[in-house]
C-alpha cells in the first residue's frame, strides 16, 4: 500500500493506523459511553474498547478488508437456543 493510500485511510478513518507488515491496522476507539442499567461502565484491562480494520493489498489497487465489529445490545438478535 503506498503511503498515499495509506494517508486516505487515515483521513477517512480519522484515526492513525499502524504497519504490520503488509497490513495496516486500526483502531477506532468507542465515541460513545459503556453503560449498563444507566451507570458507566470502565472497559477492564489496558486495551480499552475499540473497532479493529485491517486492510491487507492484494494488488491492483485493490485490498482485503476485515473488521471486528460490535453492536449495542438493542441492535442484536435475541440469543437462539441451539437445542430447538
Amino acid at each position: 500500500m503506498t503511503a498515499r493510500r495509506y494517508e486516505q485511510l487515515k483521513q477517512i478513518i480519522g484515526t492513525k493506523g499502524q504497519a504490520n507488515d503488509a497490513v495496516y491496522q486500526f483502531a477506532v476507539p468507542r465515541r460513545d459511553p459503556i453503560t449498563e442499567n444507566g451507570i458507566q461502565i470502565t472497559p477492564a484491562g489496558p486495551m480499552g474498547v475499540a473497532t479493529a480494520i485491517d486492510f491487507q493489498p492484494t494488488g491492483g489497487d485493490k485490498a482485503t478488508i476485515t473488521a471486528n465489529l460490535g453492536a449495542a445490545t438493542e441492535s442484536r438478535s435475541a440469543p437462539r437456543n441451539a437445542a430447538a
